[in-house]
């Protein structure tokens, strides 16, 4: 509240029954969200008890036994009904029937209560080939046939038919199976997905794909996305990078047949049935992202963004320290300064299992695991915990997580206080009652170049990198870059050269020798620049954001600077701030091979199309600055 706003308030005079009525209101409003947050995590006590008992990969007793029972109540009303109606007992007191409704407590009775928006319907999966699956999960193990995709554990259940079991979702978990990626997409992201497959091929992926849609994929842009996974290369219309990488014989992605860019097993999954219709209007902008998270049919998921760039073959995700010791692997935003506030932690401290549900229901209460991390800290107090353009998880050992993360993105009280869906996903699994999760240990970095010196003030001492994309530098080794989001050309938005141009932070691209040489500016080549994929030579990872040292020797004071280019979507990262000499002041910046940075440039050129031909794939025509 600024100055003015509290005169004001002191200024006003409220009779007293005003006053009266505005506690009144006030009190009125405050009971309705005690009832409704009350309400929530009541349906959350009962979502994770109906997980504790039936989604899980064991045999499922409980069901039957209340099978059962239902059956011996209906058999002895069926008894009691034909003794009522009996002439002879006419005038003896007729006995009770039992209430079969309220004994059902059977998987497919609760489903209905507790999961209205699921329609009950499966995808339908259709394969490259014209393959279509409906009515069950397709086993990837039927379809690849060949050992290069020997990662693909099958379920002894997975062809079980929906209509074997009177339990959809524990039919879902006992089917899901395999390894593989999966992408959300629409016909807008035809251009990215692309891009990606490229890359994928590129990188001698190995894993299936299946690139889940709610009927806005159409068939022409899935017959693009065919030939892009599956049709041959023009050799002789490479980028020179391919040349070089391929003088590099181990570095060069090779099938085990000696084929270049091996053909990807490409899924494409409708899901626009799957939902109750009353509830696809919550499935929109970043929530659409939970549709691939639960209805893809891959056991081990590697779940991705469509700009998203892997720098690794997918398949080393699985080989990850955190994700052999939990069944997942997720990974940190930028560390920044933007806070959360106190409100929303304790309104997801609400949301958490307590002791309580330990000792009636055996479902785990939340631990300092997720009550310490630098979201939930009062310490830390992150807004940004989780990059989630990458997530790796196993679905049959984290499913009531899965669930879980759709039901609270259900409500407004949750959405608002998280930035899209970033941090539901750990926020699922802790809500679940299941901590067994890891991040990867180190926050995003800043890739690309670093700044030479003489684009810095005068006798500074912090490195600079700038860069619009996050990288994440794998803390197994604190070296291995495996990933980058927001694609791979210097900035992603169209139209936005001109007001970014004349930054200084562009002055290192333009071909002046410093930052007060202006004769030597050359706009062409900043253009050019802007639209190309960038140059990553660097990884810089700054300080922790919970330092700020102000000084007035031109040091950056933080680790992290927003700056006005590319629609402030380009972030400077600095490996030390205020000029100190503390460890703790200092970040961490990673330099690259040559031979990783001509990898780099390889795959860059693939993802942005730089001189590749391919029957059936139409190149985007360069951005228009």
């Amino acid at each position: 509240m600024d100055d003015l706003e509290l005169s004001l308030w002191e200024d006003l005079q409220l009779s007293e029954k005003d006053t009266q009525d505005v506690y009144a209101r006030f009190e009125e409003k405050h009971g309705a969200l005690g009832l409704t947050e009350q309400s929530m995590v009541d349906a959350l006590t009962n979502l994770r008890v109906f997980s504790s008992c039936f989604l899980s990969r064991n045999k499922f007793d409980l069901d039957k036994s209340v099978h059962d029972e239902v059956k011996a109540a209906e058999l002895s009303n069926a008894k009691r009904a034909q003794y009522n109606s009996n002439p002879r007992n006419a005038n003896k007191p007729p006995k009770p029937l039992v209430n079969v409704t309220a004994l059902d407590q059977s998987c497919s009775s609760l489903l209905a209560r507790l999961f209205p928006w699921l329609s009950g319907e499966y995808p339908v999966y259709s394969r490259w080939n014209g393959d279509v699956v409906r009515g069950r999960l397709p086993v990837m193990a039927d379809y690849l046939g060949h050992e290069k995709h020997q990662h693909t554990s099958t379920s002894e259940h997975a062809n079980t038919y929906r209509s074997s079991s009177d339990c959809f979702l524990s039919d879902l978990l006992l089917a899901f199976n395999g390894q593989g990626i999966v992408i959300t997409a629409s016909d807008v992201h035809k251009e990215e997905l692309v891009n990606l497959i490229r890359v994928l091929r590129g990188l001698d992926n190995n894993l299936p794909i299946q690139i889940v849609h709610r009927g806005d994929l159409t068939n022409p842009v899935q017959s693009e996305l065919i030939a892009a996974a599956r049709n041959s290369f023009n050799m002789r219309k490479m980028p020179k990078s391919f040349r070089q990488m391929n003088e590099l014989h181990d570095y060069v992605a090779h099938d085990e047949h000696g084929g270049l860019f091996p053909r990807q097993e490409l899924w494409f999954v409708d899901v626009s049935e799957c939902i109750a219709e009353d509830y696809r209007k919550y499935f929109q902008y970043f929530s659409n992202k939970f549709l691939p998270y639960f209805f893809s049919s891959f056991d081990e998921t590697v779940l991705m963004d469509t700009d998203t760039v892997p720098l690794v073959k997918p398949s080393a995700f699985f080989r990850s320290r955190a994700y052999v010791a939990t069944q997942t692997l997720f990974f940190k935003d930028r560390d920044l300064t933007i806070g959360n506030t106190r409100a929303d932690r304790m309104y997801f401290r609400k949301l958490f299992p307590t002791v309580l549900d330990d000792l009636v229901f055996g479902v785990p209460a939340v631990s300092g695991h997720t009550l310490s991390n630098e979201y939930m800290s009062d310490h830390k107090e992150q807004h940004h915990l989780m990059e989630s353009g990458v997530v790796v998880y196993k679905k049959s050992a984290h499913f009531a997580g899965v669930v879980m993360a759709i039901a609270i993105n259900f409500w407004d009280q949750t959405k608002e206080r998280v930035w899209g869906d970033k941090e539901m996903f750990w926020l699922g699994l802790s809500v679940a009652g299941d901590e067994n999760y890891r991040f990867n240990d180190n926050h995003a970095a800043a890739v690309g170049m670093v700044t030479p010196q003489v684009f810095r003030p005068v006798g500074t001492r912090a490195r600079e990198l700038c860069s619009i994309q996050p990288g994440h530098i794998s803390s197994d080794d604190d070296q291995t870059l495996l990933w980058i989001n927001s694609g791979f050309q210097f900035c992603k938005k169209e139209g936005l050269f001109d007001d970014s141009k004349d930054n200084n932070k562009m002055r290192m691209y333009s071909g002046a020798r410093s930052a007060l040489d202006t004769k030597g500016v050359n706009e062409e080549a900043m253009r050019r620049m802007y639209h190309n994929a960038i140059r990553i030579e660097a990884a810089l990872i700054p300080p922790p954001a919970e330092f700020h040292i102000d000084n007035d020797f031109s040091e950056p004071p933080a680790g992290w600077f927003q700056t006005e280019v590319c629609e402030k979507y380009l972030w400077c990262a600095y490996d030390n701030i205020g000029g100190s000499n503390k460890p703790e002041h200092m970040g961490k910046l990673v330099e690259f091979s040559a031979v990783d940075r001509m990898r780099f440039k390889y795959l860059g050129e693939l993802w942005t199309g730089q001189d590749v031909s391919q029957r059936g794939v139409r190149n985007k025509p360069r951005a228009g600055v």
